[in-house]
């Protein structure tokens, strides 16, 4: 059984996301709640430690009031993956990796982060919106109540599971992080507190929210400048190299916000993978204007589509390469066609390369939808063609 645990200070969103998702769960289940809204606990350590002391489960869960699961047998399959693994640190929905990437599979706010993957990531850090460890006994067995605040909590603790030679995790579950705001305060001080307990063993640490000790205390003031003249020229050598018809421009979904602001409704069509479609309302986490976002995963399939404005996504448009059929069908079926691609598939397909440079309307190279973290700009780039419709 997994128990829950959420530390709330607004009893509407507690009961309106979370609480409410946990009621359609089919998987039986423990439910903690700690009250913090007359600030019974100066941080969340000690909040969190209190509740977990509180739970009978095989597994414990810390969530944030304003999560819901995104489908009813989230804690089932959860606790499928586990018992099948056994993770001896830490899990999660998001995380970053020793090479500062983003893993992930969830819904922030308004727009979808990540895709689909098969079994477990493994990544250095966890976001705090979901954390999930085996039960363990004692008063901080979780988290260490010497930081103070309400961050960094589970990147410390992870950092500490990976000193004790455990390894920490990211399973392929939806949520939705619906975050009213976000509060970086004392986030600084969280970050410098992980760094003097973790960082002369780790080097370097990767977290949701920065990264130490780039981020905060720099050692070397010329390193950032050298390179970013790195990667500002490999991006131009790609560029070049591509004969695209717009230069760098800005990160993967904000472009794709831009270009289809006016439509009412969107289709983006991923890879095909046994995970039921994700409707969102943007393609940015705070959008200006919201509207439907529908994500399917389920590959090159017509019958479902309820919009003339498709977006092919990276890991589908290879197979254009492969199944130019069934891109010839869907341009006949849709009104607007935007197919983004790696780079580097491209130039495995050149035909279908200089087919689309033929036929677009727009060629543009922009950044990729993570953080990836290095200094290839095509590694770091994403293709993006519209084609127009047969």
């Amino acid at each position: 059984m997994i128990s829950i645990v959420c530390i709330y200070n607004d009893e509407e969103v507690l009961h309106s996301r979370l609480l409410r998702s946990l009621e359609r769960q089919t998987a039986v289940h423990e439910v903690v709640t700690v009250d913090n809204r007359h600030n019974s606990f100066s941080n969340a350590a000690k909040a969190l430690n209190y509740g977990a002391g509180r739970t009978q489960g095989s597994w414990v869960l810390f969530a944030h009031q304003d999560i819901s699961f995104l489908s009813d047998d989230w804690l089932g399959e959860a606790e499928r993956l586990l018992s099948e693994s056994q993770p001896s640190g830490w899990t999660g929905v998001a995380g970053m990796t020793r090479r500062g990437a983003f893993r992930g599979f969830l819904v922030d706010r308004a727009h979808l982060l990540g895709a689909p993957f098969d079994d477990l990531m493994d990544v250095q850090t966890l976001d705090e919106c979901l954390l999930i460890h085996k039960r363990e006994s004692g008063a901080q067995a979780y988290f260490d109540e010497a930081l103070e605040g309400w961050h960094a909590y589970g990147v410390e603790a992870c950092c500490r599971a990976i000193e004790n030679g455990h390894r920490n995790y990211v399973v392929s579950l939806p949520v939705w992080h619906d975050s009213k705001s976000v509060n970086l305060e004392k986030l600084e001080d969280a970050h410098a507190f992980v760094w003097r307990k973790h960082g002369h063993r780790l080097r370097k640490i990767y977290t949701a929210s920065g990264t130490l000790p780039d981020d905060y205390h720099r050692t070397g003031a010329d390193r950032p400048a050298f390179l970013n003249t790195i990667k500002k020229w490999r991006r131009e050598k790609a560029f070049r190299l591509c004969g695209f018809s717009t230069r760098y421009a800005d990160q993967f979904g904000v472009w794709l916000e831009a270009q289809t602001q006016d439509e009412a409704v969107v289709e983006v069509l991923h890879e095909e993978k046994p995970v039921a479609g994700i409707e969102v309302k943007s393609f940015v986490a705070q959008p200006e204007k919201a509207r439907r976002v529908i994500h399917r995963f389920r590959g090159f399939d017509y019958g479902v589509l309820q919009s003339d404005c498709v977006v092919v996504m990276p890991e589908l448009a290879i197979e254009c390469a492969r199944r130019i059929e069934d891109l010839e069908e869907l341009l006949r079926k849709v009104r607007r066609l935007i197919i983004c691609f790696n780079p580097r598939d491209l130039w495995r397909a050149p035909k279908l390369w200089r087919l689309l440079r033929r036929r677009a309307a727009t060629s543009v190279m922009i950044q990729k939808w993570d953080t990836t973290s290095n200094y290839d700009g095509l590694k770091t780039a994403t293709a993006v063609f519209e084609v127009a419709a047969l």
